[in-house]
């Protein structure tokens, strides 16, 4: 089983454009008119504690294991892989084969009082944080259908 460090918990706040160019960026073109306007249902109150989380995972990852993350039942959403430093996008099959790599994901209604569950492992949650500039090109957020 892979080893799972917290290295950030950011909070995101969309708005109309943004999700636009979420919704663009992962091809989910139905979510879009033809005035460019996102035609998605939106409840603005579920985002009142949505946060990307970076994780830095090493030693035996295997594909799947991110179903094995959660809190408050809730499981990662919108999940990708970065390489080593954080700057890259990479496939999973990189992230497996290069055995250290970092993954962002999303969950809503985080509470940081409880700690994320990965398996049996426990990691204790700290206040959301500005999101990093370098991760700004990753942080394509569309609400959950």
């Amino acid at each position: 089983m892979a080893t799972f460090s917290l290295i950030g918990l950011y909070r995101i706040i969309p708005n109309m454009n943004s999700l636009v160019i979420a919704a663009r960026y992962l091809e989910y073109n139905w979510l879009i008119n033809s005035n460019n306007e996102f035609t998605g249902d939106i409840d603005w109150d579920s985002f009142k504690n949505l946060g990307l989380l970076e994780l830095l995972v090493s030693r035996d990852y295997l594909p799947g294991e991110l179903l094995n993350i959660s809190q408050n039942d809730q499981a990662p959403y919108l999940d990708f892989y970065l390489n080593e430093a954080g700057i890259d996008r990479i496939s999973e099959a990189e992230a497996i084969a290069n055995g250290i790599f970092r993954v962002c994901f999303y969950l809503h209604f985080i509470d940081v009082s409880k700690p994320l569950l990965i398996g049996d492992q426990e990691i204790q949650l700290f206040e959301m944080e500005e999101l990093p500039s370098r991760l700004l090109p990753f942080s394509h957020y569309v609400p959950v259908d």
